[in-house]
């Protein structure tokens, strides 16, 4: 008999790179130009396909008073114009609950936060989470909004959320951290020194941009074996306001920090500072 062909095994196609948009503070675009919400979403969408962007992070301060609902009202046309194939992903920061204030009452019946079913979010939104499957693994998004690191309850919560996702790398947004104060300083660090999933920090509140690379020896044999990047970006009192693109490599684990312009240019180099995108090794 004739013997039957062995069939070539057809290649597993290798993971497809993937992206996030990260949207900085933008409380002046609330307060003073609202129209640069339209363009932010434009550039964001027309990137969406050739960068794979699955979703935005916003890392607090979408807006100047979160008391002021003409300032929703001036945010909210971003989310209604981005693509609705993304997610969005936003965390408190202090002018959402108020600068006087510090309360999460305006800030908690935002439609955008209603939208996670209750086992995403701790009391309404005050700290949030969602899981990114794409790339053939997982990766968990824990965004914990403004002052909610030194809340027992919002704590106990988030402990249990990462319990529950112990085996996934943890994104974590977070609205001040570098640079800031130092007792909020203090407290984030021990937080995340504490917690051995967590290997990205997103953060803005001060201005600027900035890169801090933490190392952590989380099984106590002397080696510090886990490394925390850890990126602030608030660039919105330049010349020109500026977002990043984070495109994350499923084979390497490396993620690629793309710093665009508002005009969808990428972001200069200024003088004398670390380079404003760079891409990470071993990220995640």
């Amino acid at each position: 008999p004739t013997p039957t062909p062995t069939a070539t095994p057809t290649p597993t196609p290798a993971p497809t790179p993937f992206s996030l948009a990260w949207v900085p503070d933008t409380q002046h675009f609330a307060y003073f130009d609202p129209q640069k919400f339209l363009t932010l979403a434009e550039r964001i969408n027309e990137r969406r396909e050739s960068d794979n962007i699955l979703g935005v992070i916003h890392s607090g301060d979408l807006v100047d008073n979160g008391f002021k609902s003409w300032q929703w009202d001036n945010f909210d046309p971003f989310l209604e114009n981005l693509d609705p194939s993304l997610f969005f992903f936003p965390v408190a920061g202090n002018h959402d609950i108020g600068t006087q204030a510090q309360e999460y009452y305006a800030y908690l019946p935002r439609p955008f936060l209603k939208a996670y079913p209750d086992e995403q979010k701790y009391d309404g939104g005050k700290v949030i989470y969602r899981v990114l499957s794409e790339g053939g693994e997982d990766i968990l998004l824990l965004g914990i909004g403004w002052n909610m690191w030194m809340d027992r309850g919002a704590m106990g919560w988030t402990d249990e959320v990462l319990a529950a996702h112990q085996d996934m790398p943890c994104i974590l947004v977070i609205h001040g951290f570098l640079l800031s104060e130092t007792g909020y300083y203090q407290s984030v660090e021990q937080m995340i020194a504490a917690r051995p999933t967590i290997r990205l920090v997103l953060c803005g509140h001060m201005d600027g941009y900035y890169t801090h690379v933490f190392t952590y020896d989380d099984d106590g044999d002397g080696v510090k074996e886990r490394t925390v990047t850890a990126m602030m970006l608030n660039m919105q009192r330049a010349q020109d306001y500026a977002f990043r693109i984070l495109t994350f490599d499923p084979l390497s684990h490396a993620v690629t920090v793309n710093t665009l312009l508002l005009d969808g240019s990428p972001a200069p180099d200024y003088p004398n500072r670390e380079p404003i995108s760079f891409t990470i090794e071993n990220a995640y």
